[in-house]
């Protein structure tokens, strides 16, 4: 299997006692500005409505602010890039992952969804679930966004990080 290339570990690692594979709490705001600006440029660069981008990137800080809260300690986080050898995953399956802790996953037995960033912070229902969409970002920029976000930590930032992108965007 992988010509027996063993897969890169994951980077962020939840409770990691090395500071390089824990996720950041001291953001400035002059990187996240940068950041916003570039979520911007490359998220609303497509056409598409301005709401319907708008609420897709709230989908994706949802998902990561889930991801944070749930991940067990000397677990990896999930809102990041994973290796396959020495390679990065590819976008769909990236894609796939973020939007399966967005909104769940239904089993074909019971009809009921997994655990999601969709139920868990916001009480959405399973009926609520079979309505709710998938983030339509396309898989490149899914995967782009987790890139730039995947070392940052949304909920124990010194800096209000949500804040300053919904002002900025």
């Amino acid at each position: 299997k992988n010509y027996d290339i063993i897969d890169r570990p994951p980077q962020f690692i939840k409770g990691s006692p090395n500071r390089e594979n824990q996720l950041r709490e001291d953001v400035k705001k002059a990187e996240l500005a940068r950041i916003s600006e570039d979520l911007h440029n490359v998220l609303w660069g497509g056409g598409r409505h301005q709401n319907e981008l708008f609420f897709n990137l709230i989908a994706l800080f949802i998902t990561k602010i889930y991801d944070e809260k749930t991940t067990n300690n000397n677990k990896p986080y999930r809102f990041q890039i994973f290796y396959e050898g020495k390679k990065e995953e590819k976008p769909s399956k990236v894609y796939e992952r973020i939007n399966k802790l967005f909104r769940g996953e239904k089993n074909k037995d019971t009809g009921e969804y997994s655990q999601c960033a969709l139920n868990y912070l916001l009480g959405f229902t399973d009926e609520m679930l079979d309505k709710q969409s998938d983030i339509v970002f396309d898989e490149n920029k899914v995967k782009y966004v987790v890139e730039l976000l995947q070392d940052i930590s949304f909920t124990s930032n010194k800096y209000d990080v949500l804040g300053d992108f919904f002002e900025r965007i």
